[in-house]
């Protein structure tokens, strides 16, 4: 799948993407208020809430230049423990840099 930049893939609980890996470009993680999360580059993944049975997350994937991803069906990946450990791992950690930021902007 291509991605041009500037194009956002958002999550929506009515319309749940796939698990993308990322073979080209990069794409930043973006807080709802446009606070920059997290770069993901080429060998890196967006989408693992969905993996998880979470909501939404509370981010927007937004590609900063054109991206090549390959997507994977969730119903694939939920049978192998490994993979859904690192899922669980990368989401927690993208969740804690939330929290950082919202407790560094708090008054």
């Amino acid at each position: 799948m291509s991605l041009p930049r500037g194009q956002t893939l958002a999550a929506s609980a009515s319309n749940a993407p796939p698990l993308y890996l990322l073979r080209e470009g990069t794409i930043v993680l973006r807080g709802r208020d446009g606070t920059v999360l997290e770069q993901v580059g080429p060998g890196g993944f967006v989408g693992e809430e969905v993996c998880l049975d979470r909501q939404p997350p509370p981010w927007n994937w937004v590609a900063q230049a054109d991206c090549e991803l390959l997507a994977f069906a969730t119903a694939d990946l939920r049978g192998i423990p490994v993979v859904l450990w690192k899922l669980l791992e990368t989401h927690e950690r993208r969740l804690r840099s939330i929290e950082l930021i919202n407790n560094v902007k708090a008054p």
